[in-house]
């Protein structure tokens, strides 16, 4: 009679082989940022790799601009309208690196908007 432990060692190879295997191709052909190639994590620079995948957008340079401004303007709030694009983590994220020894920003708002949202936005958001 098979002892249940061997029994179990005998399923825990195979399963975990089969995930090992499934994992390879998110790590190694990761078409957005990749390990290897011309665009690779360790060659390109960081504000490349957010915008890889949203080449359709056509709006990095416009990103890049809005973040070096804000960055140079010293607010700590910072009001985001996202009606036209919803892509607020690359503006975030970039801004953050600007800014990591101060951390200048303190808060994010979105702006444009209404009822109950709008009534909990603090006073320079509503115009006070």
């Amino acid at each position: 009679m098979i002892d249940l432990r061997a029994r179990s060692s005998w399923l825990i190879i195979p399963l975990s082989l089969f995930l090992v295997n499934n994992a390879r191709p998110a790590l190694f052909e990761n078409w957005t940022r990749p390990l290897k190639g011309p665009h690779s994590l360790w060659t390109s620079s960081r504000d490349d790799d957010y915008f890889r995948d949203m080449g359709q957008f056509n709006n990095q340079a416009w990103f890049i601009e809005s973040v070096d401004r804000v960055a140079r303007s010293g607010c700590d709030l910072v009001g985001i309208d996202i009606t036209q694009n919803a892509l607020e983590y690359p503006f975030q994220a970039l801004l953050l690196s600007r800014t990591p020894a101060t951390g200048a920003v303190r808060a994010y708002r979105h702006t444009h908007c209404a009822g109950a949202s709008l009534r909990g936005a603090l006073p320079r958001l509503r115009g006070e």
